[in-house]
């Protein structure tokens, strides 16, 4: 019998900047909005690499 029903499948993503952000030049991450990157996107990446700390739930 097959199974029509679809898995629920959850992942956890975790992007670990602390060393990156001392390798990475902010204008460089501003450019990201040059090469065509959703502004929602970049903003919330810029958004982190700037602020203290991160959580999510």
């Amino acid at each position: 019998m097959l199974n029509l029903e679809r898995e629920k499948r959850d992942f956890i993503f975790k992007l670990d900047l602390e060393k990156a952000y001392d390798r990475v030049d902010r204008g460089f991450l501003h450019k990201g909005y040059d090469f065509g990157f959703p502004f929602k996107i970049m903003s919330l990446i810029l958004h982190n690499v700037t602020s203290v700390s991160l959580c999510l739930l």
